[in-house]
C-alpha cells in the first residue's frame, strides 16, 4: 500500500448520477450510503463514488511513490520503445535519462495521449 488514502479528505462524494436529454431526465441513480448500490445483494451498500480534482491526486501520488523503496520515479524522459516477455518488460526512454529499464510491470500514467498504450496496442 502506497498510503494515499489521505486523499479522502481532498474529494468530495458524489450523491447520485443523473442523465439529461434535451433539457429532460433520462436517468437519476442515487449513490452512496443507503442507496443499495452493491455488487452482491447480501453486501453492506457501496459508498458514494470520490472526486478528487487531479492536481491533488497527483501530488499525492507522487509523493507516494517517492517514499517507496522499490519504485523509481524518472521525470521528464520519455519512453520510446518497449518489448514484453512472459518474465517482464523492458522499456527504452529517451533523453535527458536515456536508458532501458526492466522490470515485472510497466504502469502507463502518462496521460491521454499515452504513448505506453499506443506502443502496446491499447485503445
Amino acid at each position: 500500500r502506497l498510503g494515499a488514502a489521505r486523499l479522502e479528505k481532498d474529494g468530495l462524494r458524489w450523491s447520485g448520477w443523473r442523465s439529461m436529454r434535451r433539457k429532460q431526465l433520462v436517468r437519476d441513480v442515487p449513490l452512496g450510503s443507503g442507496s443499495g448500490a452493491s455488487v452482491d445483494e447480501d453486501a453492506p451498500p457501496l459508498p458514494a463514488p470520490l472526486h478528487i480534482p487531479q492536481h491533488a491526486l497527483a501530488s499525492a501520488l507522487r509523493a507516494a511513490v517517492a517514499a517507496a523503496p522499490l519504485v523509481k520515479l524518472v521525470e521528464l524522459s520519455r519512453v520510446d520503445t518497449l518489448e514484453q516477455d512472459r518474465d517482464g518488460i523492458t522499456v527504452h526512454t529517451k533523453e535527458p535519462g536515456a536508458t532501458w529499464w526492466r522490470g515485472s510491470y510497466l504502469v502507463g500514467c502518462d496521460g491521454a495521449r499515452s504513448t505506453v498504450r499506443k506502443l502496446l496496442d491499447i485503445r
